[in-house]
């Protein structure tokens, strides 16, 4: 009984993708050998491109961080809720009673909430009031990640000035195609990087 089991690895692209074997991971890491820089760069910029806009943003950036590292959220995480941007501290993660799924329990730096942590008479958590709030699990991202996704879209912008390439749009630290293809091109170590950006064992 000497059975092999076929080793399994994850395309380090796509972390939230399919289970490959180690043969399709040869298959794949050949292909992206024969890709030209311009092909590389247009492939990496569809994949971190999250809402496929066109733009590339520190919110794109931020949740394939958030993807990449496979953060699951703790109670005293440091949050933002992604629509607008508010900021506070998990105090609550799990299923709730009024509505379905997994809901976050914030509480908010400001009083710019909706209650004090109870809703429809269940109390989740404790704070003062105006200061709670439940999003969707999906609609919060961690502050460190934000930190590091908007330090790259400012480095990025660097390499290129401002107003470098076309295609900005969404603001100084949102990049288009061309500008953030400019600016990998112009830097040599994210040049380089992109000579050895592969399947992940």
């Amino acid at each position: 009984m000497n059975q092999t089991k076929q080793k399994k690895v994850y395309y380090s692209l796509f972390p939230t993708g399919k289970e490959i074997t180690f043969e399709e991971y040869l298959s794949k890491l050949s292909e992206w050998k024969l890709y030209t820089l311009e092909d590389r760069i247009k492939f990496l910029f569809k994949v971190l491109d999250y809402d496929q806009d066109g733009v590339l943003t520190p919110p794109d950036i931020s949740i394939f961080i958030s993807q990449l590292t496979h953060h699951k959220y703790a109670l005293s995480d440091r949050v933002r809720v992604r629509a607008d941007g508010r900021l506070g501290t998990v105090r609550h993660i799990g299923e709730t009673k009024f509505a379905a799924g997994v809901w976050v329990g914030i509480e908010l730096d400001q009083p710019v909430g909706k209650h004090n942590g109870t809703v429809q008479g269940v109390k989740y958590f404790t704070c003062e009031n105006l200061r709670g709030l439940f999003v969707p699990y999906a609609n919060v991202e961690l502050v460190e990640h934000v930190k590091i996704a908007e330090e790259i879209c400012e480095q990025l912008s660097g390499f290129v000035g401002v107003g470098g390439g076309s295609g900005g749009g969404g603001g100084s630290d949102a990049l288009g195609y061309e500008k953030f293809r400019d600016a990998l091109v112009a830097d040599s170590c994210y040049r380089s990087e992109l000579d050895t950006v592969q399947v992940g064992l």
